[in-house]
């Protein structure tokens, strides 16, 4: 990977976005774990803007960023206050008023709680099980526990 502005091309993987090859070193960003020693790279797509991360954690490493201290952080950082999530349920229901949402990386529901009392199919992904059954227990929402490429929701929900 170049890490200059310079278009590079990425072998055998393209943007998750469009699936264009070439791609610019955007930054460099630190991992946001208790070591501090990895960085990733951000790389974005000339064509359609969409921005990922270079090299990703595998599935197992995603434990090392995902602990039960950082569960307690987002709890405590006003998950389940309306002011959060305004400007979110603003953006939706510029695309729509009802429905099924599916909040990807959902932690203990607070985005999902939020919208519990409007006219949506509450559904969310996330990854640590116990996190996931906290989710669905204060929701009700159909949250799934595990890597979002394992997810598996029927058509129309």
């Amino acid at each position: 990977m170049r890490s200059s502005g310079n278009p590079g091309t990425i072998p055998n993987k393209g943007c998750p976005c469009c699936g264009e090859y070439r791609f610019r070193h955007w930054m460099r960003v630190p991992a946001r774990s208790q070591s501090g020693a990895r960085s990733y790279d951000l790389l974005q797509c000339p064509s359609c803007s969409q921005v990922w991360l270079g090299d990703p954690p595998t599935p197992e490493e995603m434990s090392h960023y995902y602990t039960a201290e950082y569960h307690r952080a987002v709890g405590h950082s006003g998950e389940t206050s309306p002011k959060r999530w305004n400007r979110h349920l603003r953006v939706i229901s510029k695309y729509k008023v009802a429905g099924s949402v599916l909040d990807i990386g959902c932690s203990s529901g607070g985005f999902l709680g939020y919208l519990k009392s409007g006219p949506w199919k509450l559904h969310g992904i996330e990854a640590s099980l116990p996190t996931a059954e906290r989710a669905r227990a204060t929701t009700g929402a159909d949250v799934f526990a595990g890597d979002v490429l394992d997810a598996v929701f029927p058509p129309g929900n």
